[in-house]
């Protein structure tokens, strides 16, 4: 099966790292093909444990040539055996590597230092490599939360098993309101969305599982164009919309590509921007959650052209505004809060529900 696409865009992107610290080069959950690793398994945490009084993380193991951590130019400090951080798994699938009901993998005590924020109790698809006597993970392996991994695994099954992929497969997930590891555990599947699959040899329907996953089995070569329903007050976004793809070339390879689905909340704020002269400004804005609930949701930030402003995808809750003006291309100091103070504490509370709109706000700055 041959796909004419490219990555999936805005679906579970790579994350970005401070490069000073950690960065990654290639690889990582987005792949295709499936990444490989020493040993990968489908795992669930059991303890965690960190040593006390270990060096800081900032040497890095190199993981496979796809997915490795990159270092610094800076010359640094020669620290202590890399991976201070000791995780006990316990296995339920194996698809590489040998490994029995238990595993014992090492990472490092935070991100900046690459190492993957394992929470005891919850399930991960683990791609752990061989360093200096010990299997490690790294924020630059594929690792991830396993609900948010159905396609994957479905590769991974595949390779280890010698059996055919379907013609089109993938899955619909929620996008998560902060893109980091921490905030993919509120990633969650979307089951029950019609996909629809068209081309002239007809129309095909399935729907996504409990799981989030949905296949088409049998379609006759060619190509197609894929869509799928979003849930009321949402959108889901592959690439932007439906797109095209060839069914029937090198169909059952273990490496075929996934058409993976993220649903976003719909919500949207926007307004105009004007100064004292009631001329228009520009410059970019952002959206802050400051709701009660303690979620992990980043700014959301557009730019202001015309004086005219559109923030998308916004989860509900709280949000206050946030304008930064520019001149000539150059960020100006002073951000400004809606509808025009520099007091964090004056700024209005915008509340938006689920997939609601709020419009014609006009944003006074001086």
């Amino acid at each position: 099966m041959r796909r004419r696409i490219g990555s999936i865009v805005a679906t579970f992107p790579l994350f970005a790292l401070p490069a000073a610290a950690c960065s990654c080069a290639g690889g990582g959950i987005n792949s295709c093909p499936v990444p490989t690793a020493d040993v990968i398994v489908v795992a669930t945490v059991a303890a965690k444990l960190t040593q006390n009084g270990a060096a800081p993380g900032v040497r890095y193991p190199n993981a496979s040539p796809a997915n490795r951590a990159t270092r610094s130019p800076t010359p640094l400090p020669q620290p202590e055996a890399w991976g201070r951080v000791k995780v006990t798994l316990g296995v339920s699938e194996r698809f590489r590597g040998n490994s029995g009901d238990s595993l014992v993998i090492r990472t490092e005590s935070g991100t900046e230092a690459c190492g993957y924020p394992f929470e005891v109790g919850l399930e991960y698809l683990v791609f752990a490599n061989e360093f200096q006597g010990n299997l490690t993970v790294t924020t630059c392996s594929a690792t991830q939360p396993a609900k948010m991994a159905v396609s994957t695994i479905q590769q991974l099954r595949t390779l280890r098993d010698g059996t055919a992929l379907p013609g089109i497969f993938g899955s619909a997930m929620t996008h998560p309101a902060e893109w980091s590891q921490t905030g993919w555990e509120q990633v969650q599947p979307v089951p029950g969305l019609t996909v629809t699959v068209r081309s002239e040899h007809g129309e095909y329907r399935t729907q996504t599982a409990d799981d989030g996953s949905y296949e088409f089995r049998g379609l006759p070569a060619g190509p197609y164009q894929l869509s799928v329903e979003s849930p009321a007050g949402r959108v889901a976004v592959w690439g932007g919309g439906a797109d095209h793809l060839e069914v029937g070339v090198n169909a059952g390879q273990g490496d075929a590509c996934a058409v993976n689905f993220a649903v976003y909340y719909d919500g949207r704020i926007s307004g105009t921007i004007v100064g004292p002269d009631g001329q228009a400004r520009s410059g970019s804005i952002a959206a802050w959650y400051a709701g009660s609930e303690k979620l992990h949701v980043a700014p959301v930030e557009s730019q202001v052209q015309n004086g005219h402003f559109e923030i998308l995808r916004l989860s509900p809750g709280q949000y206050r505004l946030v304008f930064q003006p520019s001149s000539d291309g150059r960020s100006l100091p002073h951000a400004i809060y809606y509808p025009g103070t520099q007091v964090e504490g004056e700024a209005a509370l915008i509340e938006l529900g689920e997939g609601k709109h709020v419009d014609g706000l006009r944003f006074s700055i001086f």
